[in-house]
């Protein structure tokens, strides 16, 4: 019996300990290959901007335009435009291969989200995703700021 109880207690305790590893270091840490991680879903901000990272990645001028606000969708003026825009002045977020959440926090309602992403050609920025929420509760793109190398803080 003791040895039993033993037994049970070793083996949910892997279960636990290798189930809250797997959730907390897949989440933030991204490849577009991979699956997404179940944390990823209970947060919306999070999933918006896996969404337009992976429609960018695919060329998918009308989805990556869809995820925007209206004032950026003004901006802009159109889907296509929209993806040559980001292929000339963000061109990692073009040719994104992986990324990872870095940070985030909250300024007068609006969400932000930093993340270090690499392009397919091995360079690394950081970007910064501002995000407002509608009045459908669903949260749309207001403003992204990729920064080179030489716009980092130091």
């Amino acid at each position: 019996m003791i040895v039993k109880n033993i037994f049970y207690s070793a083996f949910l305790t892997i279960l636990i300990v290798g189930f809250s590893f797997e959730e907390s270091h897949a989440s933030d840490n991204n490849d577009l290959n991979t699956e997404i991680s179940i944390k990823s879903i209970s947060d919306p901000v999070k999933n918006i901007i896996i969404d337009q990272l992976k429609a960018l990645k695919e060329k998918d001028a009308n989805l990556a335009y869809s995820n925007l606000s209206e004032k950026s969708k003004k901006k802009y003026k159109n889907a296509d435009n929209y993806l040559l825009q980001v292929k000339r002045d963000m061109r990692t977020l073009y040719f994104n291969s992986h990324f990872e959440f870095i940070s985030g926090w909250k300024i007068k309602g609006k969400e932000v989200r930093k993340l270090e992403i690499t392009s397919d050609e091995g360079d690394v920025t950081t970007a910064i995703f501002k995000l407002i929420k509608l009045d459908n509760n669903l949260w749309a793109i207001d403003g992204t700021v990729v920064l080179s190398g030489e716009d980092m803080p130091i």
